[in-house]
């Protein structure tokens, strides 16, 4: 086990896993990321998640919701834009889209238990599932991820791990269960991201620990607008899945270091380390 500290230090800042924009650049040349989430319950998760993706560099955030959720949603965000989409969709409505990212705050129902369905069987980009999308992906069964053309990440924290695997997390932590995260990211073929005070990530070959970030992180909405951030670098970055996925859990975790020196860990709020993101990546020379 190494330090992700280490990794990023002596390799990734090598590598440059984002580099500075082209002058030339037009809104297309950095893609699109479609966000799928958002119910009457929590309206506010996709919303984050978009913040989160308008941190990434993407050229275009769309939000697919439900036309329930749209009036609760629509407006709140000046900059991106809306898909609602239907159970039966084409493939080539999902495949408009580099990355997709599923499941924050959506709802539980047959209906998008069958929009999942969908989108492994025909999707061939990046996808991303986090929060109920992971119970959805429990509920169809995880032997779907080894029939998809889709590159597939999954960002669960540890009770969402623990009902997604069954494996036992009392009394562990993320960095306790290398070798399970190791092995179920080989199984499927996928990034595995296991949130935690110190996450982890594996891909079956590679592993990481992110050791910045603080308990300020420990608020509902922080993983939304971690997802979010992830599936914008996934639709414009040019590198392995796995290394976008350290790079971008390490910013989001400094981001949430830079607001702790202005504001308590008692009430910075996610929307809050979202816009920090941008700060922190001025400071690389981004």
């Amino acid at each position: 086990m190494f330090s992700f500290f280490s990794l990023y230090n002596k390799n990734m800042r090598k590598q440059k896993i984002l580099t500075a924009r082209k002058e030339n650049a037009n809104k297309s040349t950095y893609h699109r990321t479609l966000l799928l989430g958002g119910s009457l319950c929590y309206p506010g998760a996709i919303l984050l998640c978009a913040e989160g993706a308008l941190r990434s560099g993407v050229g275009y955030v769309t939000l697919g919701v439900d036309e329930k959720i749209y009036p609760y949603v629509v407006g709140k965000i000046k900059e991106v834009t809306y898909q609602f989409v239907f159970e039966g969709a084409k493939d080539n409505v999902f495949n408009e889209y580099a990355s997709i990212v599923f499941g924050n705050g959506m709802e539980k129902s047959e209906k998008n238990r069958n929009l999942l369905k969908e989108i492994l069987d025909t999707y061939k980009g990046i996808l991303l599932i986090d929060a109920s999308g992971l119970d959805l992906l429990k509920e169809i069964g995880l032997e779907r991820l080894l029939d998809t053309k889709a590159k597939i990440i999954l960002t669960p924290h540890m009770g969402e791990f623990h009902r997604l695997f069954g494996i036992g997390i009392e009394n562990k932590k993320a960095t306790d269960l290398k070798k399970e995260v190791m092995e179920l990211a080989d199984d499927y073929h996928m990034v595995l991201v296991l949130k935690d005070a110190q996450s982890v990530i594996g891909d079956g070959k590679n592993f990481a620990v992110v050791t910045n970030g603080n308990s300020g992180l420990a608020k509902a909405g922080s993983g939304d607008v971690l997802a979010g951030f992830l599936g914008g670098l996934y639709a414009h970055v040019e590198a392995s899945p796995f290394d976008i996925a350290c790079f971008g859990h390490e910013i989001f975790s400094a981001a949430a270091e830079e607001l702790a020196k202005k504001i308590s860990l008692h009430s910075f709020k996610a929307s809050e380390v979202a816009e920090e993101i941008g700060v922190v990546l001025k400071k690389r020379g981004l």
